[in-house]
């Protein structure tokens, strides 16, 4: 997913959209997982 962008390497429109929800969900269960009802920092 998302090592190809973090590399630099030239990258289709439709992995980049891939490695975007990719992110968007590790960064909702993260927030799910550890911030839960604390307010951000």
């Amino acid at each position: 997913g998302l090592f190809p962008v973090m590399m630099g390497a030239p990258c289709p429109e439709d992995k980049m959209a891939e490695a975007q929800d990719e992110l968007a969900q590790a960064l909702k269960s993260f927030q799910e997982k550890f911030l839960q009802e604390r307010p951000y920092i």
